[in-house]
């Protein structure tokens, strides 16, 4: 292990599927395969990953967990054994771009000043720009301008990002099932998977008016379906008769299809949530930018993604790894923001590019995921923001717990009204506040060891990233 110059590291939790590629993309790298050591952390997976990587990767150092031990103690058990002087942390649900570790090393090498350095994380599939086009009608009820119901789009990319960019209103349910009215001229990213020859794609729609007349189902509406411009569809649909729209993409418009930035860096807000660089937020939903050079600059940055990224050894000696008690989400931020405390700079690496399927392994909005991530800003504001940051935020979720409360006894006592949601959105945020109250002491005596470095580094830190904090 004398040669070992990095170690990069997969933590994977039943994640055979996704680990056949990332490890595939290790061994294509450009960087010497003598120079960097693999090491797999298995947070007790049943899949049958540990079985693969036993039989067909025998030189990949396996961490074996009989449980799931979370994103962050995991990386820390890695750390502990890691030979390289750089440690470079890779998602299981990648692959890396074939230069993408040696953009990373050789940034590391040349910065002495610089302790943590992310890269470029694109989607796994390029996207395409499709648009459904039809009349719109509006009801007594309902003064929106409704075209179709769109239930769902498919081109078989297995689990690709599909984008709602524009056009819609939003997610509905009817019973159990799910969909999104057009407002007459919907635009959706659609992502490709280039080796499924040849591409088609499905549309699950129903031309649906709420007529009085009889003969209504003689009626058609017209629909017409374009991509990047293309028009491939063009019929008169019967009406409120649901059905599938399939047709062939040609492939010099499968050859339009452009990259999707999942993260360029990470950034927080004034309310303490992270951002993604390349991630816009529009209605309560993330949608993400196509790469067209936007974030091509090598630069500073508030945080890195940990999905792509590197931490020199000696920054780990220094500051410690991950915050443990994060289990997962929001550690990479808060190390991120250790390292910039103890005057290490953090910087964005674009050349350092890799395929994200994203949430390969866990479910982005579930109960669990709204926990942690909730608590865990909440801890990360505490330990290393500043007063008024931690007053203002602190305290407003302290009122949305109270306010949340009495809304369901309002609801359920006054007006004997179902509120299922409303409960359960609750007692996350009643479990996310006690869980937090039980780290206060911790955190601190964090902020008191620490008060010298906080005092030190204040203005710089604030000089760069007054906009956030």
């Amino acid at each position: 292990m004398n040669n070992v110059i990095a170690s990069v590291i997969i933590i994977n939790f039943n994640g055979m599927n996704f680990l056949t590629k990332s490890l595939k993309g290790l061994l294509e790298q450009s960087f010497p395969l003598e120079q960097f050591e693999i090491i797999v952390v298995d947070n007790g997976s049943t899949d049958g990953s540990i079985e693969y990587i036993e039989k067909n990767y025998e030189k990949v150092l396996l961490i074996k967990n009989n449980e799931n031990l979370g994103f962050a103690p995991a990386n820390n058990s890695a750390f502990q054994i890691a030979h390289g002087i750089y440690f470079v942390l890779l998602n299981n649900d990648t692959y890396p771009d074939k230069d993408w570790l040696k953009h990373l090393v050789e940034t590391a090498e040349r910065n002495d000043d610089v302790g943590v350095i992310t890269g470029k994380n694109i989607f796994y599939y390029d996207q395409l720009i499709t648009n459904i086009k039809s009349p719109t009608f509006k009801t007594e009820l309902d003064s929106r301008e409704l075209g179709v119901i769109l239930y769902s789009v498919d081109t078989h990319a297995w689990k690709g990002n599909y984008q709602y960019l524009d056009g819609f209103y939003g997610f509905e349910k009817y019973d159990i099932e799910g969909f999104r009215w057009t407002n007459g001229n919907a635009r959706i990213g659609i992502p490709i998977d280039p080796e499924i020859k040849p591409t088609m794609i499905t549309f699950d729609l129903n031309p649906h008016r709420d007529f009085q007349n009889e003969d209504f189902k003689e009626i058609k509406i017209p629909i017409q379906v374009f991509v990047e411009g293309h028009k491939l569809f063009d019929k008169e649909l019967l009406v409120n008769e649901r059905c599938e729209i399939i047709f062939e993409i040609p492939p010099d418009i499968v050859n339009l299809r452009k990259p999707v930035i999942q993260n360029a860096g990470s950034f927080i807000n004034k309310n303490g949530f992270g951002r993604d660089r390349g991630t816009i937020v529009k209605n309560n939903t993330a949608l993400y930018e196509s790469d067209n050079g936007q974030y091509e600059q090598k630069e500073e940055i508030f945080a890195a993604c940990g999905a792509n990224m590197l931490i020199k050894k000696e920054v780990y000696e220094q500051i410690g790894g991950f915050e443990e008690k994060f289990f997962a989400y929001y550690e990479d931020t808060e190390f991120s923001w250790r390292a910039w405390l103890n005057n290490w700079k953090v910087i964005y690496e674009p050349k350092a590019i890799i395929r994200h399927i994203h949430c390969g392994t866990s479910k982005e909005w579930s109960p669990r995921f709204l926990f942690l991530t909730e608590r865990n800003r909440l801890a990360m504001l505490l330990k290393l923001g500043g007063w008024s940051s931690i007053l203002k935020n602190v305290f407003a979720y302290f009122i949305l717990v109270v306010k949340s409360s009495l809304y369901i006894l309002y609801k359920r006592i006054l007006k004997k009204e179902s509120v299922f949601e409303e409960i359960r959105n609750t007692k996350i945020r009643i479990r996310v506040f006690a869980s937090f109250l039980t780290w206060v002491p911790r955190l601190f005596f964090f902020r008191i060891k620490n008060f010298k470095k906080f005092r030190q580094n204040r203005k710089i830190f604030q000089y760069l990233y007054s906009d956030f904090i």
